[in-house]
């Protein structure tokens, strides 16, 4: 079947052309999905943000690090905080190692190459952006209280609240570090929007449909699950920024072909991520303010049709994050 069909889908007849094909469906997708997001209610406008953050990948002495060491992020960490992080650490370097031929095989196998492979790797080591998904009422509390606070210290949770409960997954996931921490000291939760997704991760979309971006600096301090750590699969296997090839090679064959194509190609507007049947969760170490710790904050609809109770929230947002 060499040729095109005249009925809108183009067959194409060697793999040259399908892959132009799908890269220019997929650059329609995103010029669509930009449109939408160009009409977020008073969002930071996350496309300049994006590109700013391109800019500084190619000239920024930082490269790679982000303007503050990883030695001067984990200094300020609580002793329990730090222990937790060398905790996964230890056991992440270990896994990373032991996934790491067989996800080179398959890698190989979906039709990239090894030096993909390393490129994903250092896109979630430096750039995959951190988000959390926050509601209205969220947004209004940090609009007094700038500090984004766990369940132990609010009561509240989006997800599955029970302190109990809570603190047993905590100890097995952090080899016991948070046993007798403080509530202020325990891990605040997120997610790794792995596919650069401009309107957020969708499948995180049930804790609020805002979504902060986080500092790139909070990556150092961060711990990564393949899903949500309620289940016991999510807890089995935690990754750092630096060991993740074994949570990688929990993906899907459709969600490491996306990722693949994302971290080897220009990461503006990212790829959908309602493709992705769970969320990746973050284990955030450490305190969480948008003071610092916020580079955009997203809020979606149009401006015309936000409340002015609205208006005022992501105002005052504004003025604190600076």
């Amino acid at each position: 079947a060499n040729g095109r069909a005249s009925a809108g889908m183009a067959y194409a007849s060697s793999d040259e052309e399908i892959a132009r094909y799908l890269a220019e469906q997929e650059s329609l997708r995103v010029a669509i999905e930009i449109q939408a997001a160009e009409d977020a209610a008073f969002a930071y406008d996350l496309q300049i943000e994006r590109i700013k953050e391109e800019e500084v990948l190619d000239s920024s002495p930082w490269r790679g690090e982000g303007k503050t060491s990883k030695d001067e992020v984990l200094n300020r960490l609580t002793p329990c905080q730090g222990a937790a992080l060398s905790h996964v650490d230890g056991v992440a370097r270990f896994w990373h190692n032991e996934a790491l031929s067989g996800l080179q095989a398959r890698v190989s196998g979906l039709g990239f190459t090894l030096d993909d492979l390393d490129e994903c790797l250092r896109y979630v080591r430096d750039e995959a952006p951190i988000v959390v998904h926050l509601n209205e009422e969220t947004l209004a509390k940090l609009c007094k209280d700038p500090w984004y606070r766990s369940q132990f210290e609010t009561g509240t949770s989006g997800g599955a609240l029970g302190r109990e409960r809570r603190q047993k997954w905590e100890d097995s996931m952090f080899g016991g570090a948070y046993s007798n921490a403080k509530d202020e000291e325990r891990p605040k939760y997120g997610a790794l929007n792995i596919t650069g997704d401009i309107l957020g991760v969708r499948r995180a979309r049930p804790y609020g449909e805002f979504f902060m971006i986080l500092s790139r600096a909070v990556r150092y301090r961060t711990t990564f699950a393949n899903e949500d750590t309620g289940s016991e699969k999510g807890r089995e296997k935690l990754a750092t920024n630096d060991w993740y090839a074994h949570v990688l090679a929990e993906y899907s064959d459709d969600e490491l072909r996306t990722v693949l194509r994302v971290s080897t190609s220009s990461r503006l507007g990212g790829a959908h991520s309602m493709s992705f049947t769970q969320y990746k969760e973050c284990q955030i170490h450490g305190p969480l303010s948008i003071i610092g710790d916020v580079i955009a904050l997203s809020v979606p609809g149009k401006q015309a049709e936000a409340s002015t109770k609205l208006q005022n929230f992501v105002e005052s947002f504004r003025e604190l994050s600076g």
